[in-house]
């Protein structure tokens, strides 16, 4: 909150939107917005999402991947919790792709990700928002080792103006590098 204004003009972009829990988070720190865009790939969480954001107004609800391309890819295998899917390029199901770039043609104002391990994919597919609406950026920052200096890189690449920041959100008493988020203030 110490970093991020917003008002009823936001037009957030929710990628990696799991059951609605940072919609909901937005909306209850911020109170209004324009529209909110949320981007989630399985059945589950899909129908998890909308039940928790029924009768809130302006959501947008897609179930898709988001990448560098418009396409298909996999949903990985995996047995936990479903706030952990991300895409592979075989096996699971099959789901589509999009580009942010392609797939919102309105300006945007604030993109979060948090896609386990695709957000570098995703920040080249949205290149066209970043550069021109200059979007409030919060992306996850450790679901690969690279991610902590390649994400902040590519923000300032794509908008030099950017302020950035790193903030923990994990547990205080977790002693792996998990958790972090690069938030790109313009």
């Amino acid at each position: 909150m110490d970093i991020l204004k917003c008002d009823e003009n936001e037009c957030l972009v929710d990628l990696g939107a799991y059951n609605g829990d940072s919609a909901l988070s937005f909306i209850h720190n911020f109170g209004v917005y324009k529209r909110i865009y949320c981007y989630e790939m399985t059945d589950a969480s899909m129908k998890e999402m909308k039940k928790r954001l029924e009768g809130f107004e302006n959501i947008v609800y897609r179930q898709t991947a988001v990448g560098n391309r418009n396409g298909s890819v996999h949903i990985a295998d995996f047995t936990g919790d479903s706030s952990s899917n991300a895409v592979s390029a075989q096996g699971g199901s099959e789901i589509a792709m999009v580009k942010l770039d392609d797939d919102i043609t309105e300006p945007v104002t604030f993109i979060k990700m948090d896609i386990e391990g695709s957000e570098i994919e995703a920040m080249k597919g949205a290149q066209r928002h970043i550069r021109e609406d200059k979007p409030k950026l919060a992306v996850c920052s450790y679901h690969n080792n690279h991610h902590i200096y390649e994400i902040p890189k590519l923000m300032k690449e794509y908008n030099p103006q950017y302020k950035l920041y790193m903030r923990y959100n994990g547990p205080k008493d977790h002693v792996l590098t998990s958790e972090f988020v690069t938030f790109a203030i313009p």
